[in-house]
């Protein structure tokens, strides 16, 4: 029996398999907490925290000779600090700052706008890059028994 082109071409394409070669991941994540006393202040404390992560894949079409697809890498980096600032008893005033950057390259989407392919109708998504400043002040404030008044209660 005789296959002819085309059918060739299809048990070929039937037989590709796409292969994860290799994919690497790596991640750091990191926390302190420094409590800060004076005689005049109820309370204060620092909490400091610093996140990295990467990642790397390579893959491969084997059945069809297509090659390797390019690299999709990734990286995050993340530092935030919080403070937390006693007032009295029942207020606390609290502050926090988060930077983050993460940058990534994938090349299913970089470059590929919405009718930059003849047969697809894309999206025109970018990978996901960003650098990102977070800020926030609030104030906390608790109802109820004082702390004093709940330990004395327990006795």
């Amino acid at each position: 029996m005789t296959l002819s082109r085309t059918e060739a071409a299809v048990a070929q394409d039937a037989a590709a398999k796409i292969q994860l070669d290799r994919a690497t991941a790596e991640c750091l994540a990191s926390k302190a907490r420094v409590q800060l006393a004076e005689a005049n202040v109820q309370s204060a404390e620092l909490d400091l925290g610093y996140t990295y992560a990467s990642g790397d894949s390579r893959s491969t079409i084997t059945g069809v000779d297509a090659g390797n697809f390019p690299a999709v890498t990734s990286k995050l980096n993340s530092v935030k600090a919080d403070l937390t600032y006693g007032v009295n008893d029942r207020l606390d005033v609290l502050f926090t700052w988060w930077y983050e950057n993460f940058d990534s390259s994938d090349w299913a989407l970089q470059g590929i706008g919405p009718a930059t392919l003849p047969t697809v109708l894309a999206l025109g998504a970018d990978p996901y890059n960003y650098s990102v400043n977070y800020v926030t002040l609030s104030a906390r404030y608790s109802f109820g028994k004082k702390p004093a008044e709940e330990a004395a209660a327990g006795e």
